[in-house]
This record gives structure tokens, sequence and C-alpha cells, in this order.
């Protein structure tokens, strides 16, 4: 995946639409949140704000290849460790553009009209949640272990959008996490 491209999604965190993106840059510019300068640092404000994890530590972020920067996070706890994907859109600032860890299979997602179904496989998993927002709206659900949820948009998705599973343990520990970007419109994948 091409990280921006709109035909494939935008991004997944701060913004997962190319609209949101620009609409920051004003405020960006003028010296909001300047841990967007850094992909190490913008890394660890998706793993505290997004994945809960407080005590989070980062890795050196390492190339990939297509302009991404991967950044291993762990969580602090020593319970779980995840491959932060990261992009630079808009010079000179950052873009979380997937995650993976711990999950073994990428999540089947499909998306019909306003009906979105993600099937998850997460050995060990007692919980996952679901979350899946398109035009600054968010739908979550949850599932026990492993299986298929069904999620109501309220309308077809018009702009790209993310995708974010995350998978817990019997006292409600993240274990497992995957994000992406969803383009917009209609598409299955997985």
């Amino acid at each position: 995946m091409a990280a921006g491209d709109e035909r494939k999604g935008f991004a997944v965190w701060p913004e997962d639409t190319l609209q949101a993106a620009e609409a920051s840059l004003p405020r960006l510019a003028s010296g909001a949140d300047p841990w967007r300068a850094d992909p190490g640092e913008t890394a660890l404000r998706f793993a505290r704000r997004v994945l809960g994890w407080t005590a989070a530590a980062a890795g050196t972020p390492i190339e990939r290849g297509e302009g991404l920067l991967a950044v291993d996070v762990g969580s602090g706890s020593g319970r779980a460790d995840v491959e932060i994907l990261m992009a630079r859109l808009v010079d000179p600032w950052w873009w979380v553009c997937a995650v993976h860890g711990s999950l073994g299979h990428d999540p089947v997602v499909s998306v019909t009209g306003s009906l979105v179904r993600v099937g998850v496989e997460a050995a060990g998993a007692a919980r996952t949640d679901v979350v899946v927002g398109y035009d600054g709206r968010e739908v979550r659900g949850s599932i026990p272990g492993s299986g298929e949820v069904s999620l109501r948009l309220g309308s077809r998705p018009a702009t790209t959008g993310h995708l974010l599973v995350l998978t817990r343990d019997a006292s409600g520990r993240l274990i497992g996490a995957f994000a992406s970007p969803l383009p917009a419109g209609d598409f299955a994948a997985g």
C-alpha cells in the first residue's frame, strides 16, 4: 500500500482523509502538535491515546520503502509490542498508516453500502474490539475471542476511513492490534 493513496485509503491517525489532513495544516504550521514532526513521537502519541499505553516506549524508526518508516512500540508492561508504520504525507508532519502486532492473520473486511463486516482470527483473545471510522465518525463493536462483527455506518462511506482491531486477554489487557486505512465506497480485503 502506498501511504496516502486515496483509492486504498489515506491514513489511520491523526486524520484519516486527505481533506481532514489539509484542514489541519494551518494549525500544524502555527506550531500546534510539534510532536507530529517526529515519527517516533507520533507513534508514541498513537500508542498512548489510541492503544491506551501510558508507559509506551518506542524504538528507532526503520526505513521500510515507499516512504514508510516502521517504529516498534512496546506497552511498557512487557505484555505486547506493535509495529507502527508511519508516513510523512505532508512535509514535515507524520501520520500513522498501519499497525501490526500479535494478531497472526490480518482481519477480513468488507464494506457494502453502510454495512461493514470484520472477521478476526485471534488466538488467545478473550475479547476483540473493532473500530471503524469514516467521515469523522466511528462505530464500535466487540466479539468474544475470534469471529465476525457487523457494524452499521448509517450511510455509504464517501470518504476514506480507518479500521482498528484490538484483541484483549481475560483481564482486558491489550494483547494484539491491527490498524489500516480504508478506501471510500464498497470494497473487500483479506
